[in-house]
Formats: structure tokens, C-alpha cells, sequence
């Protein structure tokens, strides 16, 4: 497993990015569907030794906290444990981070 770092993790977010704006322009549909299959199917959310790293570096690693509540989050630590958590606030944080890229590209005016 190779490290995230801040600059991996920035640029990871800008790639997917631009690869979310050429799926949408190829294939339409919506720009936010793309969004949230690339980055629930990206390994940094996938696989648990990941999601540390990422909550470390990205922008906002409260996002989680815009769709769960406190008592939310508890019953997914007493489903999932802790991992089933933080994959959570990694999935939200990388999502918020992917949306701040499409919108430096101008993809939600495309």
C-alpha cells in the first residue's frame, strides 16, 4: 500500500475530475450519478487502509456531518465497527473534494 499524500490526494480528486467531465460529455447523463460511482468505486474508499490517509489530507473531513447525524454515525459503528465509519467520512470527504474539482472545470455548467 503506497501512502497518500496531500499532493497525491489533490491531484487524485482533479483526475477524477476530468475523467467524470469525459464520461459525462461521451455518454451524458447526470453529471452527479458519474460523481458518485467513481468515487464509491475508488480504491481509497474501498480498502480500509486508505481511509485514514485520505481523512488526513483532504478539505473537509467533516463532510459526513452535512448527511449523518451523531447518533447516524453511531449505529453505523454498531453495524460496521469503526471501519464501516470512517469509510463513511472518507466516501463524503472525497466526494466534496471531487464536486470542488468539477466545479474549478465548469462541469456543472456543461
Amino acid at each position: 500500500m503506497k501512502p497518500i499524500t496531500s499532493m497525491s490526494y489533490y491531484q487524485e480528486c482533479m483526475d477524477i475530475a476530468k475523467d467524470i467531465v469525459e464520461e459525462f460529455t461521451q455518454y451524458g447523463g447526470d453529471i452527479c450519478d458519474h460523481e458518485h460511482e467513481r468515487v464509491d468505486g475508488h480504491q481509497w474508499i474501498i480498502y480500509y487502509a486508505y481511509n485514514d490517509d485520505l481523512l488526513r489530507h483532504c478539505g473537509n473531513a467533516d463532510a459526513w456531518e452535512d448527511i449523518y447525524s451523531n447518533e447516524d454515525i453511531g449505529d453505523i459503528v454498531t453495524s460496521q465497527g469503526m471501519n464501516g465509519a470512517r469509510t463513511v467520512q472518507a466516501y463524503w470527504a472525497m466526494l466534496e473534494d471531487v464536486s470542488q474539482a468539477l466545479h474549478e472545470l465548469g462541469a456543472y455548467d456543461l
